[in-house]
């Protein structure tokens, strides 16, 4: 019998960032996800946000995973630090004054507890914002 490889179902993790404001140059941190006991290995992060003034487009919103790998500390970053390390997503402003949502998936993840980053690079305020955060695994079959 040959083995397939699929996806399991994605699990809800709730980020605790949801209808918040996000100035431009400012961040927000999301709430921990523990994954040192789901141990899964894969991130989507959909980010929703409306600028009530139009931001230049081609402007973005960068998200970095600060991980606990000791138990008790993160990594460097926060809502009032920026994070020196690369982004794991960077989220592109169209320019316009409506609602924006888009999805980045597959982002590899460790089995330690972390928290997501938002970094405002938009040049206009963002409201409204919201962070959904899925995690999932491959279940061999």
């Amino acid at each position: 019998m040959t083995n397939e490889l699929k996806w399991k179902a994605p699990n809800n993790r709730a980020s605790g960032i949801s209808a918040a404001s996000l100035d431009a140059g400012d961040n927000l941190l999301s709430s921990e996800i523990d994954n040192e006991a789901n141990l899964d290995r894969w991130l989507a992060l959909m980010l929703t946000w409306t600028c009530a003034s139009a931001s230049t487009a081609g402007t973005v919103i960068e998200a970095y995973i600060l991980y606990d790998v000791s138990g008790s500390d993160y990594e460097d970053g926060g809502a009032s630090e920026d994070s020196v390390k690369a982004p794991v997503a960077v989220f592109v402003d169209d320019g316009d004054t409506g609602a924006q949502q888009q999805t980045i998936v597959d982002i590899p993840i460790k089995p330690f507890a972390f928290k997501v980053l938002l970094k405002s690079e938009l040049d206009q305020n963002a409201t409204s914002v919201t962070l959904a955060a899925e995690t999932y695994n491959e279940d061999l079959q």
